[in-house]
């Protein structure tokens, strides 16, 4: 599941996609939001993936907004819609699109499928995709081992114990979890690959003989309980 959020004071462009959706091939959310506040409760809650900035003018604490926006969510995209104007604003803050106001339905579409065709996405493809020093690199689904929470970043493990560090809060990554790759966050500090475990044992997750993690009692017997009901 994608999310993106609209932020406008002023016009509600939620309904504009009720009978026509965005897409018809990706499952996505759109989030209206009619105040800033609104915005970041969301974007604390949800791993937004696009912003939707819309405002006629951007004066010095729409500039802030954005920047906050920016700082505290570095994988958000954003887009801003306002007076053509504020253009080179937009261009100095260095978003992701911009649009004049008011914003179209074909203006949000037209962003939106941007953002898909730079952003593909790897959900329907079983692949991870991660930033790196060299660009992106992905890695298969059923290659991962865990993903364990630390602060503000996140470690991915996968096959024989090789590691990435993400600089991502561990609730980003949720949207790999589901049925089919039995892939599920089991703690607040950790996604488990359950194809990919050996064994639950001694107060240890162990996927081989490289990849393993230290587990509390209580940890322990929910993972094989988990088991059980698979």
């Amino acid at each position: 599941m994608t999310h993106f959020a609209i932020y406008s004071t002023q016009l509600s462009y939620i309904d504009s996609f009720a009978n026509q959706p965005l897409t018809k091939d990706e499952n996505y959310t759109l989030h209206h939001c009619s105040s800033f506040q609104q915005l970041q409760t969301i974007a604390n809650k949800l791993p937004l993936r696009l912003i939707y900035f819309i405002s006629k003018d951007i004066d010095q604490r729409k500039v802030k907004q954005i920047r906050n926006l920016e700082n505290l969510y570095s994988d958000v995209e954003i887009c801003i819609s306002a007076d053509p104007s504020y253009a080179f604003k937009a261009w100095q803050l260095d978003v992701f699109y911009f649009t004049g106001f008011p914003p179209s339905d074909d203006d949000i579409r037209r962003v939106y499928e941007k953002y898909r065709k730079e952003n593909p996405s790897t959900a329907n493809k079983g692949q991870l995709r991660l930033k790196t020093a060299d660009g992106f690199e992905s890695i298969a689904y059923k290659d991962i081992n865990f993903l364990r929470a630390s602060g503000n970043y996140t470690e991915i493990n996968y096959n024989e114990n090789k590691r990435k560090i993400q600089a991502k809060k561990l609730k980003e990554f949720e949207f790999i979890c589901g049925e089919k790759q039995l892939i599920k966050r089991v703690h607040r500090s950790l996604i488990v690959n359950f194809r990919n475990i050996q064994s639950i044992s001694d107060g240890e997750l162990i996927f081989n003989e490289h990849s393993k993690i230290p587990i509390s009692a209580r940890l322990e017997q929910k993972l094989k309980k988990e088991f059980l009901l698979m």
